[in-house]
């Protein structure tokens, strides 16, 4: 059963609301099989309440309630933690931070790289990673197009991006020759698929569990053909 909805007040969350916001994602990291420092999980939460509080001005998220946000974005973007490589990790149209903030919070390990391409939820990307003191993560405000990295990504991965012909058209070149574009959707997108253009391939759809969401989700697998 999904928990029953909350809502948050003007100020953020009640006390009482934050400790069922920690509940709800300990059980899902439980469910995941993920190992997640305290301070970690302490992380996760202060960054789902600021970009909560921030929420009324920059319209970072149609999602308002304090648990269905840890839901449908702490856990939503950690779920595909185990199939995100060690190393160069890009989060393009990271919008308000998913899934490469909560990605970061776990991974410290990695450098993440966010980019949006809007100056006010860039804004709040820097700020917040500030806040956090996420060392290995940083900010980029500009269109993935048109960004040209030193060094390649291991992987790069989108949540709310578009299709995945368009994914490949704007993130590809960012991407190593061995890399992997992970595209995170709901249903398998079947006639995205078919249209995967020259020169890329489908390495895998993988169906996976967020817990207490009932919709579908799957990660699709995307490399650039040998």
């Amino acid at each position: 059963m999904p928990p029953k909805k909350v809502r948050a007040t003007a100020r953020g969350p009640t006390p009482n609301q934050v400790a069922r916001q920690e509940d709800l994602l300990r059980q899902g990291l439980r469910q995941m099989e993920l190992l997640v420092e305290e301070h970690s999980v302490n992380l996760l939460i202060t960054y789902i309440n600021l970009l909560l509080q921030q929420n009324r001005t920059l319209n970072l998220t149609a999602i308002i309630d304090p648990l269905e946000a840890v839901t449908k974005h702490l856990l939503d973007s950690l779920s595909v933690a185990q199939d995100v490589p060690l190393g160069k990790v890009v989060d393009v149209g990271s919008g308000g931070g998913c899934p490469g903030i909560p990605l970061a919070m776990i991974r410290p390990e990695s450098q993440f790289i966010l980019v949006e391409s809007k100056n006010k939820k860039a804004n709040f990307l820097n700020t917040t990673i500030q806040t956090l003191k996420l060392k290995n993560t940083k900010v980029i405000c500009q269109r993935a197009e048109n960004i040209e990295l030193t060094k390649k990504a291991d992987a790069i991965v989108c949540r709310a991006l578009g299709s995945i012909p368009y994914f490949i058209s704007v993130a590809g070149h960012m991407l190593k020759k061995q890399g992997r574009l992970l595209a995170m959707k709901g249903k398998i997108p079947h006639s995205e698929l078919s249209k995967i253009p020259l020169g890329w391939e489908a390495l895998g759809t993988k169906k996976i569990h967020v817990p207490h969401l009932q919709a579908e989700r799957h990660l699709i697998t995307v490399c650039k053909s040998t």
